[in-house]
């Protein structure tokens, strides 16, 4: 019982830091900010959480895009949202 007491904590301590990740990327697209996203990003791509690594990335190849997400102000997530409906509807 105490392995499965240790094994459960690891996998706390690991959704503690998903969480606290996933978090400040959220708060990031929210914002609109660019300040400090770099720093972010290499930290979770050397994450030792083998989830995170891939998503950042996945951010990381497409880094010039997710930065010009940050920096507009408009978005076209109305037409996606739109388009998946569609798809879902036929």
């Amino acid at each position: 019982m105490g392995g499965a007491s240790i094994a459960r904590g690891w996998q706390d301590f690991e959704l503690t830091d998903i969480h606290d990740a996933v978090t400040a990327s959220i708060t990031y697209v929210r914002i609109k900010a660019t300040a400090g996203f770099g720093a972010w990003l290499e930290a979770t791509t050397t994450s030792g959480i083998r989830v995170l690594r891939a998503f950042a990335r996945g951010l990381q190849a497409n880094y010039a895009a997710v930065k010009s997400g940050l920096k507009l102000l408009w978005s076209n997530a109305h037409c996606e949202a739109q388009g998946k409906r569609l798809k879902f509807l036929n």
